[in-house]
Protein backbone atom coordinates (compact mmCIF):
# COMPACT_ATOMS: atom_id res chain seq x y z
CA UNK A 1 0.00 0.00 0.00
CA UNK A 2 1.83 2.91 -1.30
CA UNK A 3 -0.82 5.53 -2.45
CA UNK A 4 -1.35 8.35 -0.04
CA UNK A 5 -5.19 8.96 1.01
CA UNK A 6 -4.43 12.67 -0.32
CA UNK A 7 -3.78 11.30 -3.57
CA UNK A 8 -7.22 10.01 -3.39
CA UNK A 9 -8.76 12.82 -1.78
CA UNK A 10 -7.24 14.93 -4.28
CA UNK A 11 -8.82 13.20 -6.99
CA UNK A 12 -12.53 13.44 -5.67
CA UNK A 13 -12.00 17.10 -5.57
CA UNK A 14 -11.48 17.43 -9.57
CA UNK A 15 -14.54 14.86 -10.04
CA UNK A 16 -16.55 17.52 -7.45
CA UNK A 17 -15.10 20.03 -8.82
CA UNK A 18 -14.68 21.22 -5.56
CA UNK A 19 -10.70 21.76 -5.13
CA UNK A 20 -11.54 24.56 -2.28
CA UNK A 21 -13.35 22.33 -0.30
CA UNK A 22 -16.13 25.05 -0.07
CA UNK A 23 -18.60 22.04 0.21
CA UNK A 24 -16.74 18.77 1.17
CA UNK A 25 -13.73 19.34 3.70
CA UNK A 26 -10.89 16.80 2.81
CA UNK A 27 -11.44 15.70 6.73
CA UNK A 28 -15.13 14.51 5.56
CA UNK A 29 -14.03 12.76 2.16
CA UNK A 30 -11.15 11.32 4.56
CA UNK A 31 -14.31 10.07 6.16
CA UNK A 32 -15.93 8.44 3.36
CA UNK A 33 -12.76 7.11 2.23
CA UNK A 34 -13.08 5.03 5.12
CA UNK A 35 -16.32 4.04 4.72
CA UNK A 36 -15.84 2.80 1.15
CA UNK A 37 -12.20 0.64 2.20
CA UNK A 38 -14.92 -1.04 4.67
CA UNK A 39 -17.48 -1.88 2.45
CA UNK A 40 -14.95 -3.10 -0.06
CA UNK A 41 -13.38 -5.60 1.96
CA UNK A 42 -17.40 -6.63 3.63
CA UNK A 43 -18.47 -7.61 -0.06
CA UNK A 44 -14.97 -9.23 -0.63
CA UNK A 45 -13.27 -10.91 2.56
CA UNK A 46 -10.20 -11.70 0.40
CA UNK A 47 -8.92 -7.89 0.05
CA UNK A 48 -7.94 -7.82 3.86
CA UNK A 49 -6.65 -10.90 4.74
CA UNK A 50 -4.21 -12.65 7.44
CA UNK A 51 -3.09 -16.22 8.06
CA UNK A 52 -2.04 -16.82 12.54
CA UNK A 53 -1.43 -19.71 14.30
CA UNK A 54 -4.54 -20.08 16.81
CA UNK A 55 -5.35 -22.18 19.23
CA UNK A 56 -8.50 -24.47 19.07
CA UNK A 57 -11.15 -24.75 21.96
CA UNK A 58 -12.68 -28.10 23.31
CA UNK A 59 -15.26 -29.01 21.32
CA UNK A 60 -16.38 -29.32 17.77
CA UNK A 61 -17.24 -25.15 17.32
CA UNK A 62 -14.74 -23.22 16.70
CA UNK A 63 -14.23 -19.23 16.24
CA UNK A 64 -11.97 -17.26 13.95
CA UNK A 65 -9.16 -14.87 16.34
CA UNK A 66 -10.56 -11.86 17.42
CA UNK A 67 -11.18 -8.69 15.17
CA UNK A 68 -12.14 -11.57 12.37
CA UNK A 69 -14.75 -10.84 10.07
CA UNK A 70 -14.50 -14.60 7.98
CA UNK A 71 -12.97 -17.72 7.71
CA UNK A 72 -11.05 -18.34 4.66
CA UNK A 73 -9.53 -21.39 5.58
CA UNK A 74 -7.52 -23.57 7.60
CA UNK A 75 -4.26 -24.90 6.55
CA UNK A 76 -2.49 -27.38 8.50
CA UNK A 77 -2.32 -28.78 12.35
CA UNK A 78 0.41 -27.01 14.25
CA UNK A 79 0.46 -29.33 17.35
CA UNK A 80 -0.26 -28.83 20.81
CA UNK A 81 2.11 -26.08 21.08
CA UNK A 82 1.93 -24.25 18.43
CA UNK A 83 4.93 -24.17 16.41
CA UNK A 84 5.17 -27.81 14.80
CA UNK A 85 3.79 -28.24 11.28
CA UNK A 86 1.60 -31.08 10.87
CA UNK A 87 -0.95 -32.58 8.71
CA UNK A 88 -2.74 -30.21 6.17
CA UNK A 89 -6.30 -29.78 6.88
CA UNK A 90 -8.66 -30.40 4.28
CA UNK A 91 -12.39 -28.86 4.15
CA UNK A 92 -15.86 -31.32 3.88
CA UNK A 93 -19.22 -30.32 3.86
CA UNK A 94 -20.87 -30.89 7.09
CA UNK A 95 -23.87 -33.00 5.12
CA UNK A 96 -21.40 -35.26 3.07
CA UNK A 97 -19.24 -35.82 6.59
CA UNK A 98 -22.73 -36.59 8.62
CA UNK A 99 -23.79 -38.67 5.94
CA UNK A 100 -20.50 -40.96 5.73
CA UNK A 101 -19.51 -40.75 9.64
CA UNK A 102 -22.60 -40.64 11.37
CA UNK A 103 -21.89 -39.61 15.60
CA UNK A 104 -18.81 -38.01 14.38
CA UNK A 105 -19.45 -34.86 16.52
CA UNK A 106 -19.22 -37.61 19.46
CA UNK A 107 -16.58 -39.23 18.89
CA UNK A 108 -12.70 -39.68 20.97
CA UNK A 109 -11.52 -36.15 20.82
CA UNK A 110 -8.39 -35.68 19.50
CA UNK A 111 -5.91 -32.55 18.62
CA UNK A 112 -5.07 -33.32 15.59
CA UNK A 113 -7.71 -32.32 13.02
CA UNK A 114 -8.63 -33.93 10.09
CA UNK A 115 -11.42 -32.23 8.17
CA UNK A 116 -13.15 -28.60 8.74
CA UNK A 117 -16.47 -27.34 7.80
CA UNK A 118 -17.79 -23.71 6.82
CA UNK A 119 -21.18 -22.07 6.44
CA UNK A 120 -21.08 -18.64 4.68
CA UNK A 121 -23.82 -17.72 6.63
CA UNK A 122 -21.82 -17.90 10.04
CA UNK A 123 -18.57 -16.62 8.87
CA UNK A 124 -16.85 -15.96 11.64
CA UNK A 125 -17.68 -19.76 13.12
CA UNK A 126 -16.56 -22.90 11.95
CA UNK A 127 -16.40 -26.67 12.88
CA UNK A 128 -13.24 -29.34 13.29
CA UNK A 129 -13.45 -33.18 12.71
CA UNK A 130 -12.69 -34.66 14.97
CA UNK A 131 -13.81 -32.68 18.36
CA UNK A 132 -11.00 -30.99 20.45
CA UNK A 133 -9.81 -31.93 23.67
CA UNK A 134 -10.54 -30.05 26.87
CA UNK A 135 -7.49 -30.63 28.21
CA UNK A 136 -4.78 -29.45 25.60
CA UNK A 137 -5.97 -28.67 22.35
CA UNK A 138 -4.36 -28.23 19.03
CA UNK A 139 -2.90 -25.29 17.42
CA UNK A 140 -4.25 -25.07 13.53
CA UNK A 141 -2.90 -22.60 11.31
CA UNK A 142 -5.65 -20.09 9.73
CA UNK A 143 -6.39 -17.83 7.37
CA UNK A 144 -9.51 -15.48 7.43
CA UNK A 145 -10.62 -11.65 6.65
CA UNK A 146 -10.81 -8.83 9.08
CA UNK A 147 -11.74 -5.29 8.74
CA UNK A 148 -9.03 -2.91 7.41
CA UNK A 149 -7.79 -0.15 9.53
CA UNK A 150 -9.21 3.32 9.12
CA UNK A 151 -6.75 5.61 7.55
CA UNK A 152 -6.12 8.26 10.37
CA UNK A 153 -5.10 10.70 8.61
CA UNK A 154 -5.24 12.16 4.71
CA UNK A 155 -1.42 11.82 4.39
CA UNK A 156 -1.19 8.20 5.45
CA UNK A 157 -1.26 5.77 3.02
CA UNK A 158 -4.52 3.76 1.86
CA UNK A 159 -5.21 0.21 3.73
CA UNK A 160 -6.16 -1.99 0.70
CA UNK A 161 -3.88 -2.85 -2.00
CA UNK A 162 -3.27 0.08 -4.18
CA UNK A 163 -5.35 -2.24 -7.39
CA UNK A 164 -8.06 -0.82 -5.04
CA UNK A 165 -7.24 2.90 -5.96
CA UNK A 166 -10.66 2.95 -8.92
CA UNK A 167 -12.61 1.35 -6.41
CA UNK A 168 -11.96 3.81 -3.62
CA UNK A 169 -12.00 6.89 -5.88
CA UNK A 170 -16.02 5.52 -6.96
CA UNK A 171 -17.16 4.73 -3.63
CA UNK A 172 -16.16 8.24 -2.19
CA UNK A 173 -17.59 10.14 -5.21
CA UNK A 174 -20.60 8.40 -4.50
CA UNK A 175 -21.25 9.20 -0.41
CA UNK A 176 -20.05 13.17 -1.33
CA UNK A 177 -22.98 13.11 -4.04
CA UNK A 178 -24.92 11.01 -2.11
CA UNK A 179 -25.40 14.20 0.63
CA UNK A 180 -27.19 16.51 -1.82
CA UNK A 181 -28.74 13.44 -3.73
CA UNK A 182 -32.32 14.09 -1.64
CA UNK A 183 -32.30 17.92 -2.92
CA UNK A 184 -30.95 17.53 -6.06
CA UNK A 185 -31.41 15.29 -8.78
CA UNK A 186 -27.91 15.78 -10.68
CA UNK A 187 -26.46 14.87 -7.16
CA UNK A 188 -28.62 12.14 -7.28
CA UNK A 189 -27.40 10.92 -10.70
CA UNK A 190 -24.46 11.16 -9.84
CA UNK A 191 -23.98 9.48 -6.81
CA UNK A 192 -25.94 6.49 -8.78
CA UNK A 193 -23.22 6.47 -11.12
CA UNK A 194 -20.44 6.16 -9.11
CA UNK A 195 -22.40 3.30 -6.97
CA UNK A 196 -22.40 1.33 -10.32
CA UNK A 197 -19.00 2.08 -11.21
CA UNK A 198 -17.91 0.51 -7.79
CA UNK A 199 -19.86 -2.54 -8.55
CA UNK A 200 -18.48 -2.84 -12.38
CA UNK A 201 -15.38 -2.47 -10.66
CA UNK A 202 -15.69 -5.51 -8.05
CA UNK A 203 -16.79 -7.31 -10.92
CA UNK A 204 -20.18 -7.86 -8.98
CA UNK A 205 -23.95 -7.00 -9.52
CA UNK A 206 -25.10 -4.29 -7.22
CA UNK A 207 -27.51 -5.94 -4.54
CA UNK A 208 -30.37 -3.67 -5.15
CA UNK A 209 -30.92 -4.56 -8.73
CA UNK A 210 -31.17 -8.33 -7.10
CA UNK A 211 -33.75 -7.81 -4.92
CA UNK A 212 -36.48 -10.11 -7.26
CA UNK A 213 -34.06 -12.82 -6.88
CA UNK A 214 -35.01 -16.11 -5.40
CA UNK A 215 -31.58 -16.24 -3.78
CA UNK A 216 -31.30 -14.64 -0.22
CA UNK A 217 -29.46 -11.72 -0.55
CA UNK A 218 -26.87 -11.30 2.52
CA UNK A 219 -24.64 -8.44 1.71
CA UNK A 220 -26.14 -4.77 2.85
CA UNK A 221 -27.81 -2.82 0.12
CA UNK A 222 -26.14 0.39 1.08
CA UNK A 223 -22.95 1.75 2.16
CA UNK A 224 -23.54 2.65 5.81
CA UNK A 225 -21.29 5.06 7.40
CA UNK A 226 -21.09 2.59 10.29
Amino acid sequence: MTILASKIVNDVEDILSDSANSQWTAVRLLKWLNVTQRYIASLKPDVCVTTSSTILVAGVIQSVPTGGTGLIRLNWNLGTGGATVGAPITFIEKDVLDRTTPGWNVETANATVIHYMWDERDPTKFMVYPQQPTVAPGYVSITYSYVPADIAAIGNAITLDDIYEPHLIAGTCYYAFSEDAAHSVYAQERAQHYRDELFRLLGMKDPIEKENSPRPIRMSTDLTEG
